[in-house]
């Protein structure tokens, strides 16, 4: 567990004994960031600040959808970002959030193994660097808070980013027709159609759960810079969720083009072994019939064997002159 002060002078680290004291003064607010959220920890958040048993085990236990409940006192929130492997695949990172007056509780929720140490913290770090380089000044938990959700939209925005760029890749070697492994293509323009869907359901989750707490934030008569701070992390949510829906929609096409010239080539390759196959009929039920006849014989009779063979050329030049006239090829 860490605790920091943050304060007009900006944020220090402090000891966990001094929590109590913390919450008694004024002149700032606390900050308590627990990495996992073990039996010291439940006891620190159900002892000391009384928060209530089911948001202590939802902070325990691992979460798949984001959640917003509105206490007397504080609220809670439970809201993802995610992390890809090089292989494309997306695990959730689960940060919980306790938004008091005086205080902001951030609690890591369990993750897959297969998450690197550093994704967890990569927005609390980065809060933190920019409170101590002074480009943010938070009065307010709630604004510290907004910045710490605003950093995890961030990073889905850049991850989009990456994925708009390998599109883009992925679209000029399918128009200059480069002579790729269909498959290996396919599998990786879906591969990043999920990762669009993954971060589009992960905005759209987070905004409705932003949208909810906007509700009550607006029945319980909150103060105007609240309510201003949920707006904008619906606003940034909508947007993310609207570039995820135009980017998905431009694979789409992507992936229809590609598909659509696959099976053309694949409908002009069976035109053309159709065409052989008409061609080399009659060629071969000719020779199936007279091969027995002409050619095995004990004496070969080669002026029947030059009229079957110019017979046979005969057949195949006007099989073909047929099939130009029918546009096979």
């Amino acid at each position: 567990m860490e605790l920091r002060w943050v304060s007009d002078s900006g944020i220090e680290s402090r000891d966990i004994t001094e929590l109590p004291n913390l919450l008694e003064r004024q002149d700032g607010f606390l900050w308590l960031d627990i990495a996992v959220c073990d039996d010291a920890a439940a006891a620190v958040l159900s002892g000391t600040f009384g928060f209530h048993a089911h948001a202590i085990r939802d902070c325990r236990e691992k979460r798949r959808i984001p959640k917003v409940h509105t206490y007397s006192d504080h609220v809670f929130l439970i809201l993802h970002t995610l992390e890809f492997e090089e292989e494309g695949w997306g695990h959730l990172v689960e940060l919980d959030q306790f938004v008091g007056d005086r205080y902001l509780v951030t609690v890591h929720g369990p993750v897959s193994p297969h998450v690197p140490a550093e994704a967890l913290f990569r927005e609390t770090d980065s809060v933190i660097r920019r409170i101590e380089a002074g480009t943010l000044q938070p009065r307010m938990p709630v604004e510290l808070g907004h910045a710490i959700v605003s950093a995890m939209i961030l990073g889905l925005e850049q991850h989009l980013s990456t994925i708009a760029d390998t599109v883009a890749v992925h679209e000029h070697s399918i128009i200059r027709d480069d002579k790729r492994d269909p498959q290996e293509v396919i599998e990786q323009l879906y591969g990043l159609r999920h990762q669009l869907l993954l971060i589009r359901t992960m905005a759209s989750l987070s905004r409705e759960v932003y949208a909810g707490r906007r509700t009550m934030a607006r029945s319980t008569g909150a103060s105007p810079e609240r309510l201003a701070i949920i707006e904008d992390i619906i606003d940034q949510y909508e947007h993310l969720s609207s570039l995820c829906g135009a980017e998905k929609d431009f694979l789409d096409q992507v992936l229809a083009f590609h598909e659509a010239r696959t099976v053309t080539k694949m409908n002009v390759a069976m035109e053309r072994l159709a065409l052989i196959a008409a061609v080399l009929l009659p060629v071969s039920a000719i020779s199936g019939i007279y091969g027995m006849n002409v050619i095995v014989n004990g004496q070969t009779d080669f002026a029947h064997v030059g009229g079957v063979l110019l017979l046979m050329g005969v057949i195949a030049g006007l099989m073909l002159r047929w099939a130009k006239r029918q546009g096979w090829w």
